[in-house]
């Protein structure tokens, strides 16, 4: 299968993702394939193995899976409800990553007929699949005698603020072969791969933040129009997106403490959360003043906007974390856990680039120890009273990180499908 039109010039990208942390791998990989096909013209396939939560993040892909569901419940036929050329979706072609071990792994349904892609990606770290990768070999041996494509293959790794990652970026592995697999690493430095952040991102979130009218349709659209009933710097508007294991009753408690002791200025404190079958449900009636609004879960476009509108952003995994960065909003990090704490190195470093004020509370949040310590009400309190001093510190870390080139420019560059000029990042 090729992209369509054999007259079509441009070149193309296939993004491969095995989704692990549910929204976070989803939400990234739907981001750079839209910037991709955006703002750099490319003809891009994204292929999934969850296409159920992607959906939950597109709206439009949502809808097309239901017609499909309900056009192959009426004919009652038994292939893949994938239509042949995937579903079209912003510019995006999305197929479902379905495999059959017979014996190694080979892509099944409409995907099995895709062609290599100019550019490869792989997030994740995930494996490509053996007959994909098979006919990438084809044309790596045959690139030299003819004119015929060769792919340049991305390993996109997870984000990470640890200095190793500068000496890692970039770095090629020559398989056995004769492909050649580049592992690209995200970070928050010159010498890394940076942040994923859409040309007009910052611009749209200014302006959004200066449009009344816009954040009263917004506080209408997620439930809570009573937002403005008073002086909009009276309430506190706080954004909790989690994991299960965080320490949520304690933090509703903490929040009522820091109110009667008027640690801030304000009159009341709103936790904002996801509507989430997950959340731990609280236990206690609310203190005084304290109150916990559940928001439907909304397209990426619309979360980006809640964050913006919060005063402060309790954030999880990878694609929200990097969102509340650009929201230039105080932010406690919910790191993604994983066995034997291999998670604290990241989280550490991460901290050492951040605000003192905000160590405490985060390290506590996000339990390294295996249980809450004492100190959480103080360490919110400490975060609570240091307000101000995050906020601005907030805006200026995310315009410090601006000035970098974002990811997907430096992974195009990075590939040779775009002029180098301007970038630090030297093309392979």
């Amino acid at each position: 299968m090729n992209f369509g039109n054999n007259k079509d010039k441009r070149k193309t990208v296939d993004i491969f993702c095995r989704v692990v942390d549910n929204f976070g791998d989803a939400g990234v990989c739907w981001r750079l394939a839209r910037q991709m096909a955006f703002e750099h013209g490319f003809k891009v396939r994204l292929i999934i193995d969850r296409l159920d939560v992607l959906a939950s993040l597109v709206p439009r892909l949502g809808r097309a899976l239901n017609r499909v569901s309900a056009k192959r419940a009426r004919v009652r036929r038994s292939r893949s409800p994938a239509p042949a050329f995937g579903y079209l979706v912003d510019g995006v072609r999305i197929f479902e990553w379905k495999t059959r071990k017979t014996p190694t792994p080979s892509l099944v349904g409409p995907a099995r007929l895709l062609k290599p892609a100019h550019l490869v990606i792989a997030a994740f770290a995930c494996d490509l699949p053996d007959s994909y990768r098979v006919q990438m070999e084809g044309q790596s041996s045959s690139a030299a005698k003819t004119r015929t494509l060769k792919s340049s293959w991305m390993n996109l790794e997870y984000l990470s603020a640890e200095l190793w990652v500068e000496t890692h970026h970039l770095l090629p592995s020559l398989k056995p072969s004769g492909l050649t697999e580049h592992f690209f690493f995200p970070g928050f430095t010159a010498r890394t791969g940076g942040l994923l952040r859409e040309r007009d991102l910052l611009a749209k979130r200014d302006a959004f933040l200066k449009d009344c009218n816009a954040q009263a349709r917004l506080s209408h659209e997620l439930g809570i129009p009573d937002l403005f009933d008073r002086p909009r710097q009276a309430t506190l508007l706080i954004f909790v997106f989690s994991y299960p294991q965080t320490p949520w009753q304690k933090l509703v408690i903490a929040a009522g403490q820091a109110l009667q002791q008027r640690l801030l200025d304000v009159e009341r404190i709103w936790f904002l959360c996801p509507q989430s079958p997950s959340r731990p449900q609280l236990s206690t009636p609310l203190p005084t003043g304290i109150e916990v609004k559940t928001v439907p879960r909304l397209p990426q476009n619309r979360f980006d906007e809640i964050l913006w509108l919060s005063d402060a952003n309790f954030v999880r995994g990878e694609d929200s974390f990097v969102r509340a960065i650009w929201a230039g909003k105080p932010m406690i990090w919910n790191i993604y856990p994983q066995d034997e704490q291999a998670h604290q190195p990241k989280l550490e470093s991460f901290l050492a680039m951040r605000p003192l004020e905000e160590r405490g509370l985060s390290l506590a949040w996000n339990q390294l120890s295996g249980e809450l310590p004492e100190s959480f009400s103080v360490d919110f309190a400490r975060w609570i009273k240091a307000y101000d001093k995050l906020a601005e510190q907030g805006r200026s870390f995310a315009a410090l990180l601006a000035e970098q080139d974002d990811l997907c420019l430096q992974i195009v560059r990075a590939a040779k499908l775009a002029p180098k000029e301007n970038s630090s990042l030297d093309a392979l």
